[in-house]
């Protein structure tokens, strides 16, 4: 997946850096033999593996040649998304108090533009697999939320809302007259709101799985 942006969080101390470490230590390939072979100095490797230096396009492609691995191995960049609350049974959203408990969610190989924040499925039966999924959204300054306005590729998909009451909640918006909106549940499709008007609305960017928790809901004995 990538996600394009100006706004993206790298952590270049891990990430290909890390990367990069684990290769040479598969390969059982000392940093001076790799500087030789890519025509640098040690130090520059080095600063490659701890994230004092960027790796260029050109380098690495260099790199990948040299290792024998894949050019997208190398494109490994770790980000994080905050987690801003969670999504209750009836697809009402309650806010966390990130100030003093922030949460956030580590992610590896997947860029996440800075202005991401991200929902926890909690429902009830929490060995179910919608249990975990963490929604996210895109808080765009200037945009949908400033403005109070609902953004129009919310209509007929899973969205992100706030209504008139200021109520927060997950599901289908669906689009009725006078600019009001049915909002139907993402599992089978009920209508849990009708007529609601809205103050803002955003689309889900996309879903990433807690796949410890898929695997517990589908197969009863493990742990």
């Amino acid at each position: 997946m990538y996600i394009k942006s100006e706004n993206i969080k790298r952590d270049t101390s891990s990430g290909v850096g890390d990367k990069l470490s684990e290769i040479l230590f598969e390969r059982d390939m000392k940093r001076t033999e790799l500087a030789q072979a890519m025509g640098e100095d040690p130090s520059v490797i080095s600063a490659w593996i701890h994230g004092r230096r960027q790796i260029s396009d050109e380098k690495k492609d260099k790199l990948a040649r040299i290792l024998e691995v894949p050019y997208a191995e190398l494109q490994l960049t770790n980000c994080s998304i905050e987690i801003k609350g969670s999504i209750e049974d009836d697809f009402t959203v309650i806010d966390f108090d990130n100030v003093l408990q922030p949460k956030r969610l580590k992610l590896k190989n997947i860029l996440v533009p800075d202005d991401v924040a991200g929902y926890i499925f909690n429902p009830s039966n929490t060995n179910g697999w919608r249990s975990g999924i963490i929604n996210c959204v895109r808080f765009v300054k200037g945009n949908w939320v400033d403005r109070k306005e609902v953004s129009p590729d919310c209509d007929g998909r899973f969205s992100f809302v706030k209504t008139q009451g200021n109520q927060k909640m997950f599901g289908i918006a669906i689009k009725k007259g006078d600019g009001l909106y049915d909002m139907c549940a993402s599992t089978d499709g009920q209508v849990f709101a009708r007529n609601v008007e809205l103050e803002y609305g955003l689309p889900v960017l996309c879903c990433f799985f807690n796949w410890m928790l898929m695997e517990n809901s589908f197969y009863d004995t493990l742990d």
